[in-house]
C-alpha cells in the first residue's frame, strides 16, 4: 500500500480543524459581546480582540493547508480594507510573540484603503514577517511598508538578515524550498504567499539586494480604487 499523498493528508487535517476552531471563535465572540454589554475595561476587551485576531491566524494557517493543491485556486473574498489598520494590528500582535527579539517599524500612510481579501493579505504579511523573524538576527530591524503606486497597492517587508544570493531568489518560492536547512519550517510559506498575491492579479518577489545585509520581499497588487491619506 503506497503512503497517502501529502496534499490529501493536509486537506483532511484542515477539514478536521475547521469545527473546533469555529467553536472557539464563536465562544470568544460571545465573550466579547458580554464584556461590551457590561462596559468592561478597554484592556479586557482588547485582550479578547487580540485572542480573536490570533485565532484568525490559526484559522488561516489551517486554511492554507487546503491551498497546497496546485489545481485549487485560493478563494478570495475581496472587500474594501484599511490596509494601514490591518498592518498595525498584525505587527502589534507579533511584537509580543514572533518579533519580540526584533526592532519592528511600520512605514504606512495614516489610511490606505484597497480592494483586497484582508484574510489573504494578513496571511501573506504574516508569512513574510515570520520569515524575517526566523532569518534576521535578534536585535536587528524588521520594517513593514505599504504605499499606493498609481493603481497598485505595494506591500513590502525588509529584514536585516544575510542577503539571499540573486541566483537563489526565485527558488525560494518553490514548494518545500527553504533558505537554510537548520531553520525549522516546511518550505511552504513563500509558495503560498506568492499564490495569494497572484490570486489578486499581482506578484510577490524578492528585490535584488544592494549589499550583503538585508532582504526585501515586495508584493505589488493591482487594486481598484486604492487610495492613501497621510497627515
Amino acid at each position: 500500500m503506497s503512503p497517502p499523498d501529502f496534499t490529501a493528508v493536509a486537506t483532511s487535517v484542515a477539514h478536521e480543524l475547521a469545527t473546533p476552531l469555529s467553536v472557539v471563535s464563536l465562544s470568544l465572540q460571545l465573550l466579547r459581546s458580554e464584556l461590551a454589554a457590561r462596559d468592561a475595561d478597554a484592556e479586557e476587551i482588547e485582550l479578547v480582540d487580540a485572542a480573536l485576531r490570533n485565532l484568525q491566524l490559526v484559522e488561516l494557517q489551517a486554511g492554507r493547508l487546503r491551498d497546497l493543491d496546485p489545481d485549487r485556486e485560493p478563494r478570495l473574498q475581496v472587500q474594501q480594507t484599511d490596509v494601514t489598520e490591518l498592518i498595525r494590528l498584525l505587527v502589534a500582535d507579533l511584537d509580543r510573540t514572533l518579533l519580540i527579539e526584533h526592532v519592528t517599524r511600520t512605514v504606512v500612510p495614516d489610511e490606505l484603503v484597497a480592494e483586497v481579501d484582508p484574510a489573504r493579505i494578513r496571511q501573506l504579511l504574516y508569512t513574510l514577517l515570520s520569515n524575517a523573524a526566523k532569518y534576521c538576527p535578534a536585535g536587528r530591524a524588521v520594517v513593514v511598508t505599504a504605499r499606493q503606486d498609481g493603481p497598485d497597492l505595494v506591500l513590502a517587508v525588509r529584514d536585516e538578515g544575510h542577503s539571499v544570493a540573486p541566483e537563489g531568489a526565485e527558488r525560494l518560492f518553490e514548494r518545500y524550498e527553504r533558505r537554510r536547512d537548520d531553520v525549522p519550517g516546511a518550505g511552504l510559506g513563500l509558495y503560498l504567499a506568492r499564490r495569494y498575491a497572484q490570486g489578486h492579479g499581482g506578484e510577490l518577489r524578492l528585490l535584488p539586494a544592494d549589499d550583503d545585509v538585508g532582504n526585501t520581499f515586495e508584493a505589488r497588487l493591482p487594486s481598484p480604487n486604492v487610495g492613501a491619506r497621510s497627515a
